[in-house]
């Protein structure tokens, strides 16, 4: 099961404090897009949806999506500041390939 850093906790929890709609859950997908096909999608949700996958990290739930989820079950999420500002990273041993920007990537596929 993926996995996310306390740096990454602590910010996704600040974030959806300052939500209006005051939601439950964090989204975490990987959505067609960028040079190399995929990118990496968090958001904010108020509902599960049939075939998620729910992980709780104390008030922290996250949801996944069972067509994400294989790609994203070896990925740790972490957050970090830099002096260019803050960024969540994506570690995840199945990406075979990241673009020069960083925002996109593939993965390999399974034999």
């Amino acid at each position: 099961m993926f996995q996310v850093s306390p740096a990454a906790q602590k910010e996704l929890q600040r974030l959806q404090q300052r939500q209006t709609s005051n939601p439950n859950y964090v989204r975490l997908s990987i959505k067609a897009g960028g040079c190399l096909g995929k990118i990496y999608d968090l958001r904010f949700d108020s509902s599960p949806q049939p075939g998620d996958q729910q992980v709780d990290l104390g008030p922290l739930r996250i949801l996944c999506d069972s067509t994400s989820l294989p790609e994203v079950e070896t990925l740790l999420i972490d957050y970090s500041e830099d002096l260019m500002g803050g960024g969540f990273r994506f570690e995840n041993p199945k990406v075979e390939q990241t673009c020069g920007c960083g925002n996109s990537f593939a993965i390999a596929p399974v034999d």
